[in-house]
């Protein structure tokens, strides 16, 4: 999807979009899963979004042993997970990278991702100068209304993914691509993400000689 931004993949060789579409696919099933699942009396967006960052940390930490994709790795699987896309190292929010509301969390690099960043500047010759430049932050972006627990309203978009670049000086965006992914053509139905009942096999108890006499002398 085109922005008025510098896209990704010109300012980072590190990216690859294809690359962007196989995970933009994953996480948005999640998110939609998520928000399928989240519909109870007691749900609300808080609900939704903690279970949501639970979700994708574990995506994460699936998809980092996955042997078909071995550009995807993880810094760190703890709660404040840093995933690495061809080891440029980034994190993962549920807002809007064109007006952010979690600003505090996203313009702040934890410990890991900052010495993941070292890591990127001690090395210049495999890793472009540009990409030293901004740090990166991909983002499920939601629908603009969304109908969680008792917050009933009309839906008009579908969930998306964004990766976003923001320059360390001053947290200006300046590097954005969406997804053109969403939910309606690829999620899987319900019924088959549920897991399958299986037949009990009931094996007929065979009871031990005394057991057999002492329920015989109760029976009588």
């Amino acid at each position: 999807m085109s922005t008025d931004f510098e896209s990704p993949f010109e300012v980072c060789s590190a990216f690859d979009e294809d690359h962007l579409n196989i995970l933009s696919r994953e996480i948005l099933e999640v998110a939609e899963q998520t928000r399928l699942s989240n519909t109870g009396e007691y749900d609300d967006r808080y609900t939704f979004e903690t279970t949501l960052h639970g979700r994708l940390r574990q995506l994460f930490i699936k998809l980092n042993r996955d042997t078909d994709k071995p550009w995807l790795t993880l810094a760190s699987s703890g709660m404040d997970y840093v995933p690495r896309i061809n080891n440029i190292p980034l994190r993962v929010f549920r807002d809007e990278p064109r007006s952010p509301k979690k600003r505090v969390k996203i313009f702040n690099q934890n410990e890991i991702e900052k010495d993941q960043l070292i890591l990127l500047l001690e090395d210049r010759d495999e890793i472009d100068f540009a990409t030293q430049e901004l740090y990166w932050r991909l983002m499920v972006v939601a629908p603009t209304d969304i109908s969680i627990g008792e917050d009933i309203v009309d839906i008009e978009d579908d969930f998306k993914v964004a990766l976003a670049g923001y320059h360390p000086t001053n947290n200006s965006l300046v590097s954005l691509w969406y997804s053109d992914d969403n939910f309606s053509n690829k999620i899987r139905p319900i019924s088959e993400q549920l897991i399958q009942e299986k037949p009990v096999e009931r094996k007929q108890v065979i009871l031990k000689a005394k057991e057999q006499e002492r329920t015989k002398h109760l029976d009588e």
